[in-house]
């Protein structure tokens, strides 16, 4: 019960502070921005941070900048001798990694508050400025507020992890995009009213969103478990006992649709920021990427296959993992040893 009620804190932290705006914004202004932003990367980061950045929250840009530095430090371990070595110290390497991703996530984090802010202040709806008054009183406060916004949203996730269940990042992420779950279902009972959704569509999409749930855990909780031997001598006579070495099929997680996704948003919300330039190539380019269209999937598929590789070879390196079986003296019967 105790740990429920961790969570169950957390969560409702994130909640509240997602409606809580920074200073000097014009929100219904920033509303009907957003409201023109479909497809785009802004709106990506506004479902997973549970509507923060229509609303211009101080947690409007979320647990993007950690997420990001992760990945970041993950990709070092292919070329950096010394984080890689921290990686394989236990504990105590963690501790130090964790420290590293955490002054990571507060620069991408004020780099991006800084970006947000300068965008935001240069655009109009109608004729009125989403910030009325953008001076640099406006840019200090703006930042500050973004950026502690995020770093209270790690030591949250991080709190959830350490006394609650589960991993606290991942509920935040799960939170902000099932908060839009009762407003989707009211809109849906009002279609059904009014007669333009059948009843029988509904029933038949909701058995298979069910359907496709029961499939995803199923995928997420299969592993694949190969047996080890260990050989231990004592008393002069050599002891085999058997064990097992486990392997997740989906080790990689949700990460790689996720930058997929986001790397297929960049020329929607490129095209949205210099449509005043009237850039043709990004137009064109926007429109052979739409979501649905047969280049989006294609590219969409690949991508998801790219990040996948890197990072399940981040996590199951085949050379440390043979390294770490010679050295407790275990094989793979019918493999040589290495």
């Amino acid at each position: 019960m105790k740990k429920f009620l961790v969570v169950l804190a957390g969560v409702i932290l994130f909640r509240i502070g997602s409606f809580i705006p920074i200073p000097g914004v014009d929100a219904v202004l920033v509303g009907q921005f957003f409201n023109n932003s479909n497809g785009t990367i802004l709106d990506f980061v506004n479902a997973f941070g549970g509507g923060s950045l229509e609303r211009m929250s101080i947690f409007s840009t979320g647990i993007m900048p950690y997420i990001s530095a992760s990945i970041i430090l993950y990709v070092a371990t292919f070329f950096s001798p010394h984080i890689k070595s921290l990686q394989q110290e236990g504990m105590k390497g963690q501790t130090k990694i964790a420290q590293y991703t955490r002054w990571l996530t507060l620069g991408i984090a004020t780099f991006q508050a800084f970006m947000l802010t300068s965008a935001l202040s240069t655009q109009v709806v109608g004729e009125s400025r989403i910030i009325p008054n953008a001076g640099f009183d406006f840019y200090i406060t703006a930042i500050l507020a973004l950026v502690a916004g995020t770093m209270t949203l790690i030591w949250i996730g991080e709190k959830i992890t350490e006394y609650g269940i589960g991993n606290g990042i991942s509920l935040i992420i799960y939170a902000g995009i099932v908060s839009g779950l009762p407003q989707a279902i009211g809109q849906t009972v009002n279609l059904i009213d009014n007669g333009e959704i059948d009843k029988l569509t509904v029933i038949v999409v909701s058995v298979a969103v069910l359907a496709a749930i029961v499939f995803v855990v199923y995928v997420e909780k299969a592993r694949r478990e190969v047996p080890v031997e260990h050989s231990q001598k004592s008393f002069e006579h050599l002891h085999s006992h058997k064990g097992k070495l486990p392997f997740k099929l989906n080790s990689a997680g949700i990460m790689p649709p996720i930058f997929a996704a986001m790397i297929l948003t960049l020329p929607a919300t490129l095209n949205a920021f210099a449509e005043s330039m009237d850039f043709q190539f990004l137009t064109n380019i926007t429109y052979y990427f739409q979501h649905g269209t047969v280049f989006y999937m294609m590219f969409y598929a690949v991508m998801i296959i790219v990040f996948s590789h890197f990072l399940v070879k981040s996590k199951n390196n085949p050379k440390d993992l043979s390294d770490k079986l010679k050295g407790q003296g275990a094989f793979i019967r019918g493999l040589r040893p290495g």
